[in-house]
């Protein structure tokens, strides 16, 4: 039987944080011989897009999107049993410095990276080097992108980012008055 790792991260996080699992899960997986899978949460984290919608397939990861409501409901089951049934499979749920099995489950619960930070960490002693997990944005989105780009002949232009604060305890004062954004840009 194959050895198999279905990772996730919380429902509410980012990009960021789902990347940043998928690359501690990949970097143990790769190394300990499993096949990964990665539940996607289609949720407020993500402004409820599917995984595919936005980005290209990582290698040697399957992304599985799952929605919100669904998620929770794994998360739940997640939190109070040590096994978990999902996709018609069982798995072990993988708690920091607990044994492997051939079938485990690592949800990063807390947004801490505790269980796929655990499992990178076990590699990480042998030496094995941690390859950040990437993905390009999916090609209707660049397309999308690359046609927005010309029609508004983006390219052409010269951009700058400028932030606003309404912090009150932030030194900064707010650029909105154009004088002062042109002196900014000086």
């Amino acid at each position: 039987m194959a050895r198999v790792l279905y990772a996730a991260a919380p429902w509410w996080s980012g990009l960021r944080h789902r990347f940043r699992s998928i690359s501690q899960a990949k970097t143990f997986a790769d190394h300990a011989g499993y096949r990964l899978s990665f539940l996607w949460g289609v949720s407020e984290g993500v402004a409820y897009c599917r995984y595919e919608d936005i980005l290209a397939p990582v290698p040697g990861v399957r992304m599985i999107n799952v929605a919100e409501d669904e998620f929770k409901r794994i998360e739940q089951v997640y939190r109070s049993s040590k096994n978990i049934r999902f996709e018609g499979k069982q798995f072990t749920v993988y708690r920091p410095g607990g044994p492997l099995t051939d079938q485990l489950f690592a949800f990063d619960l807390w947004g801490d990276f505790a269980e796929t930070g655990a499992l990178q960490r076990r590699v990480s002693l042998s030496g094995h080097p941690v390859i950040p997990a990437t993905a390009a944005p999916s090609a209707e989105l660049r397309r999308k992108a690359d046609d927005f780009i010309r029609r508004h002949e983006l390219q052409k232009r010269v951009g700058i980012r400028v932030r606003v604060t309404e912090n009150p305890v932030d030194g900064r004062k707010p650029r909105r008055i154009q004088g002062d954004l042109d002196n900014t840009i000086r």
